[in-house]
């Protein structure tokens, strides 16, 4: 089954696919980002050019919430900000407290 979402997030660029490498294989979480990654910046390049399609506007705005969303769905799954680095899991209340020390 891994191989079949493999190949479709890698030849057929299926965004669906990618994010479900991830719920199989939470090593895949790179490939999945910078796909995802890739496919919601090209959604916003298309959007910020002038369209006169309203159907395609709306389209690409569905897309990029799509794209938004398995965003938010993997950096949940692997615990870590990609815009910081830093992990904002606990193991326990004295970690939770030592960072909101730390970071204040």
């Amino acid at each position: 089954m891994q191989a079949v979402s493999f190949f479709r997030a890698a030849i057929c660029n299926s965004s669906y696919s990618v994010f479900k490498l991830v719920l199989e294989n939470p090593k895949n979480i790179d490939f999945a980002r910078k796909v995802i990654m890739a496919k919601n910046e090209s959604a916003y390049n298309r959007l910020s050019r002038p369209q006169t399609n309203r159907s395609e506007c709306l389209n690409l705005k569905l897309q990029t919430m799509k794209y938004n969303s398995f965003l938010k769905k993997i950096n949940y799954i692997s615990g870590v900000d990609p815009l910081t680095n830093t992990s904002f899991y606990f193991s326990n209340i004295s970690d939770f407290k030592n960072n909101i020390l730390i970071n204040q």
